[in-house]
């Protein structure tokens, strides 16, 4: 979020701790006027433009509660003042407080609807707390009147709204205009490293992170994603080096912990299986849910490994919960089938594997018809088995048919190598 200073002198009503304390700001902030060659503030005349200089400057360096501080000096003497209010909104955002800045957003709005800043935004925000189609709403009347030199902050909330949504292709378009303006500007080569991901180009996500990395050597979101996408790859060794450089640069990133267990838990299950790939998923799921008590991941994370340690009751319960943040992700309810069936609840399990497969309409996955096959032959029900094959014969060719048919049963795909 870009913050613009604010120019009108008006003077400010102050006491005299609060003018003893900005006559210090102000020295401080005078001495880096001067050694860039700018006009330096005075301190007989503390005025708005003084004031929400020095927030910005707070600002800028992300000491997000100092720069709060400043504008709500402002905001004291001018309650309606929008550029003060725009700007706290970017502090509060600053600190992750999406909600309240969102309100001094749509306040500014309200106060001036030709201040594009504030809508600018307010689209970024609520695409943050899940409304991408709101801020598709605001956004786009401004991207209309402003196509021609529309800016970087107007440009990147469009391309993360249309990728919300799932306008991929749109997005890009976006981005790619972003980039184009501001080719080092680290959050739109993290958006478009981010939507390579979520579109499984593992190749292309990398190259971005390569980009970010080249700038930011320890950017740890980089870092991750990087690792993230080669265990996607099956190149766990590779993936897990950069997972391990990130964690090096914050032990407490939830991303990255996650990523970690996620690892080993490939590795325990599609490479050689050793026990202490399970403790080293325990270690990194249980620090997640330090840092977030309900994180679904995590929870289904550690669920597989009370599951693998046959703590059947514990594995339950953390799987139940997960489920309870995501009803329909197919990965714990695949999990929750491969419980079932170890402790021998055949018929539950089967009816979540018709869940997934109804999920999972009009694409039919061949893994998952797989288990529902092989499910039907251990309950001893041949015909139904038979008959559910006959079913898929218009959806499927011979291959995936004889796939389907392989016996052996599958919880988790394997990574294509």
């Amino acid at each position: 979020s870009a913050v613009k200073f604010v120019h009108e002198q008006k003077p400010l009503t102050l006491s005299i701790q609060e003018k003893e304390k900005l006559a210090k700001q102000i020295n401080e902030m005078n001495k880096i006027l001067k050694a860039i060659g700018k006009d330096e503030l005075k301190t007989d005349f503390i005025d708005v433009k003084s004031v929400t200089l020095i927030g910005n400057y707070y600002y800028v360096n992300e000491q997000f509660d100092e720069s709060i501080k400043m504008y709500d000096l402002v905001l004291k003497d001018f309650p309606d003042d929008t550029r003060a209010l725009n700007n706290k909104g970017s502090a509060l955002r600053g600190e992750k407080n999406r909600e309240e800045a969102a309100k001094l957003w749509r306040r500014a709005i309200e106060l001036d609807p030709n201040y594009t800043d504030p809508i600018v935004n307010l689209g970024g925000v609520l695409c943050e707390l899940g409304n991408p189609k709101e801020a598709l709403q605001i956004l786009d009347p401004v991207y209309k009147k402003e196509i021609d030199n529309a800016d970087m902050a107007l440009l990147l909330n469009l391309g993360l709204a249309h990728s919300k949504i799932g306008n991929f292709e749109i997005a890009h378009e976006f981005y790619k205009k972003a980039e184009n303006k501001s080719p080092r500007e680290i959050q739109i080569l993290n958006n478009i490293m981010i939507l390579y991901q979520s579109e499984n180009n593992f190749e292309k996500a990398i190259e971005y992170a390569d980009k970010i990395l080249k700038l930011e050597s320890r950017n740890t979101n980089a870092l991750s994603t990087k690792g993230s996408c080669y265990i996607e790859m099956s190149k766990f060794i590779l993936g897990l080096d950069y997972l391990n450089q990130s964690f090096k640069q914050d032990p407490n990133e939830l991303v990255t912990l996650i990523n970690l267990a996620l690892c080993y838990r490939r590795m325990h299950e599609f490479g050689i299986i050793k026990r202490w790939y399970a403790d080293w998923v325990e270690l990194y799921a249980r620090k997640a849910l330090d840092i977030k008590e309900y994180d679904f991941m995590a929870l289904d994370h550690l669920g597989w490994v009370m599951n693998r340690c046959e703590r059947y009751n514990e594995a339950l319960e953390l799987l139940e919960k997960a489920l309870k943040f995501k009803p329909e992700q197919t990965g714990i309810l695949l999990d929750k089938v491969d419980l079932l069936l170890r402790t021998d609840k055949s018929n539950e399990a089967l009816i979540i594997i018709d869940h997934i497969i109804e999920l999972d309409k009009p694409m039919l996955d061949e893994e998952i018809l797989r288990i529902k096959y092989n499910l039907l032959s251990d309950m001893k029900k041949p015909l139904d088995a038979e008959l559910f094959i006959k079913d898929l014969e218009n959806k499927l060719s011979p291959d995936q048919i004889k796939h389907v048919k392989k016996r052996g049963r599958v919880f988790t795909k394997k990574p294509k190598i």
